[in-house]
């Protein structure tokens, strides 16, 4: 696209004790994109997937010229892990994505882009895998993103949300904790979607009705 910068920055990630990168959609000068919208990959994909064959970068370059989207940040962490075995949100100390992205590449980009840590200015979403990774980071992190969409995803029945009150943590607001809870916040605003013959589709409709039962709205297609 005529309008994007793609650049791929590459971190050393504590966290993972090991190299990671991020690919950044960065609307050209003279715009000055005060957002950032983070989307993770599923699991088989890596992050160069969701140009090659979603092909992100025009797509997001169209609407911006259309004038049909706010110019913002597009972020897309590299987030394939080993084994999925140690990635249950359950696990202790906590699984590896809360800290590598809502902390070390909101880091980053707050940083490198100038985008202040105020709620309002960061959103997470993602497909598959990448929208349970959304989702529990988005309830781990309620004071962080203002919205969480989650396409085709799937979540843990043990997961607690935003409501009703939520055991409070005596650690970080990452809660690094064995126990699903969420720190004090507010719910974001959620968008949830699926094919409806898509094989996680009666997932998705189970997280929406219960979302419903506790009172938490979310856009639901």
């Amino acid at each position: 696209s005529t309008n994007l910068m793609v650049e791929r920055i590459r971190f050393w990630s504590a966290q993972m004790t090991e190299p990671r990168y991020f690919l950044a959609l960065v609307p050209k000068p003279p715009t000055h994109p005060e957002t950032a919208l983070i989307l993770n990959h599923g699991w088989f994909d890596r992050p160069e997937d969701l140009l090659k064959y979603l092909h992100l970068d025009q797509v997001y370059g169209t609407l911006l010229d259309r004038g049909e989207l706010r110019p913002t940040i597009l972020v897309v962490p590299d987030v394939r892990f080993k084994s999925l075995r140690h990635l249950r949100s359950d696990q202790f100390p906590a699984p590896d994505y809360l800290t590598l992205v809502a902390e070390e590449v909101v880091g980053i980009v707050s940083h490198r882009y100038g985008i202040p840590l105020e709620r309002g200015r960061w959103a997470i979403g993602g497909f598959s895998f990448g929208g349970y990774m959304s989702l529990d980071i988005a309830r781990r992190y309620p004071r962080r993103f203002a919205s969480v969409s989650v396409i085709s995803g799937l979540f843990d029945s043990k997961w607690t949300f935003w409501s009703p009150p939520p055991l409070v943590s005596n650690k970080s607001e990452g809660c690094e904790s064995n126990e699903t809870v969420v720190a004090p916040g507010p719910a974001p605003n959620l968008f949830l979607a699926c094919g409806t013959q898509d094989w996680l589709f009666a997932a998705m409709r189970t997280l929406h009705s219960r979302l419903e039962r506790i009172g938490i709205p979310s856009e639901w297609v």
